[in-house]
């Protein structure tokens, strides 16, 4: 099965078969684990264990955990220890069981690094008070970001018959972490592509209505 869908998420992301090994991981993975993703998923028979391991033990990437291995374990915060590094951050980690279309039992595991978030939340309200060129950089990343937002825009209408394909599975995991994600056709009109927490932020089901009534648009941010 083609994970590629995972590549330009901003979590980590491991693939893990039923020995618990790494059969994918996205970048964002491997750098969270000071590793690269043909060292973590070329090689063979690279247990998750081997690479991270976590507070809660009773977790199914622990050597003897089963927490997610039959149903999906929550998202919780924990501490994760990078084994390469001896070095420890503070995240929030779910694992979501499922079957790939070839029947094979797999586990999606979804790393949000929120150490990172703490850290530049702090060095970027200091620097704020004192330095006026951090606003540039701020306004730098917003640029990038606003990018990557038109990019995966792009990637999705690109990948929609494959997401279609392996839609319950994206449904369990998107909903597993209680983010907005819909999909709208070019006229603007929004599938059966969308999850429970959208409805919870938009206050209504997208399903068959124009992004633009749901999001209450005036006449010119229409177009």
């Amino acid at each position: 099965m083609d994970y590629s869908f995972f590549d330009s998420l901003i979590d980590g992301v491991f693939i893990i078969d039923q020995e618990k090994n790494i059969i994918y991981c996205n970048e964002a993975a491997a750098t969270l684990t000071h590793s690269s993703v043909k060292r973590l998923t070329k090689l063979q028979n690279i247990k998750i264990s081997s690479v991270i391991s976590v507070s809660e033990i009773d977790y199914f990437i622990s050597e003897d955990g089963t927490t997610g291995k039959d149903s999906p374990a929550p998202v919780q915060e924990m501490d994760m220890f990078v084994l390469k590094e001896n070095s420890s951050l503070k995240v929030q980690l779910s694992v979501q069981p499922f079957e790939d279309p070839e029947g094979n039992d797999r586990w999606a595991v979804m790393i949000h690094d929120v150490t990172l978030e703490e850290r530049l939340h702090t060095k970027y309200q200091g620097e704020l008070e004192q330095k006026e060129d951090m606003i540039a950089e701020l306004k730098d990343a917003r640029a990038q970001l606003v990018q990557y937002s038109k990019n995966l825009e792009a990637m999705v209408e690109e990948r929609t018959k494959q997401v279609k394909k392996a839609n319950k599975m994206l449904q369990a995991i998107m909903n597993s972490l209680g983010q907005g994600f819909l999909v709208f056709d070019s006229s603007g009109v929004c599938g059966d592509i969308y999850t429970e927490a959208c409805k919870k932020i938009l206050e209504t089901s997208p399903k068959n209505k124009n992004i633009a009534d749901i999001l209450h648009l005036s006449v010119g941010d229409r177009e």
